[in-house]
């Protein structure tokens, strides 16, 4: 699992934990980072563990969050309506949820993000915003 102590790196602005066979649910204290501009939690699915599981955090609060990087777990559920809402970040951004088992729509929120690459394959989102 991730660590509950990683929450009290409340000034981190880049943490990259990716391939490191992490299980079990996001924690809530990973939620506390929330001056993260680069997170990378993906490809746990390694050496047999079954990867990263729950439901998809909002990640609300995350105001300056430019890259996440999510895919190859087993996330599961509609992405939240709230996704990524805090997001005020000019330039580009990119959101890679690929290979888990999202469902639902896209929501409308993330048509705020200028210049957003949003990778979404093998997942079974089933509505796309109008734009």
């Amino acid at each position: 699992k991730i660590p509950g102590w990683i929450g009290g790196f409340s000034k981190l602005k880049y943490l990259e934990l990716n391939h490191n066979g992490f299980t079990g649910e996001i924690p809530t204290a990973l939620l506390r980072l929330t001056n993260l501009e680069h997170l990378d939690l993906s490809e746990q699915q390694v050496n047999g563990a079954p990867g990263l599981t729950g439901l998809l955090p909002d990640f609300a609060g995350f105001g300056q969050l430019s890259e996440l990087y999510l895919h190859r777990n087993v996330l599961e559920g509609d992405i939240p309506d709230t996704f990524l809402i805090d997001v005020s970040i000019d330039g580009a951004a990119k959101i890679d949820l690929r290979h888990n088992k999202l469902t639902g729509p896209i929501p409308d929120v993330l048509l705020s993000i200028p210049q957003l690459s949003l990778y979404l394959a093998d997942n079974k989102i089933d509505a796309v915003p109008a734009a």
